[in-house]
């Protein structure tokens, strides 16, 4: 779960754990196990692509580089969690929401890392059958 704080955005665990493989997250991700936490989605800004109830596998951010084109849980001093695909023009970045009843986000470069914070590039839908 994220939760934000004094100093910003942090991870509480919460609910079970998962039980995936120290290999299997290696050999399907590419990452540490420590890196990979589930998230939920409790939104609608998504819709289309994720639906309210979904679970997520992310991975966290360390200040890499991020992938245009690609689903982030993203911290925004203006209005929290969110869920947004990220796209990059020259001087801007923008956060394109898949419900069309979402409105998407340009913000000037410069200003995107005084409001946001990525937490998690998402690599997984987790749906059950």
């Amino acid at each position: 779960r994220v939760e934000v704080g004094d100093e910003g955005p942090y991870l509480r665990e919460s609910g079970s754990a998962e039980w995936l493989t120290e290999s299997f997250v290696q050999d399907v991700h590419g990452v540490d196990p420590d890196h990979l936490k589930c998230f939920k989605v409790s939104g609608d800004a998504m819709e289309g692509s994720l639906q309210p109830g979904d679970r997520t596998r992310g991975v966290l951010w360390r200040g890499e580089s991020l992938n245009d084109g690609s689903v982030y849980v993203i911290y925004s001093n203006l209005g929290g969690v969110i869920y947004r695909r990220v796209r990059f023009n020259e001087q801007t970045v923008k956060l394109v929401a898949s419900n069309p009843n979402v409105p998407d986000q340009t913000v000037e470069a410069d200003a995107w890392q005084e409001r946001f914070r990525p937490v998690a590039h998402i690599v997984e839908i987790v749906r059950a059958i």
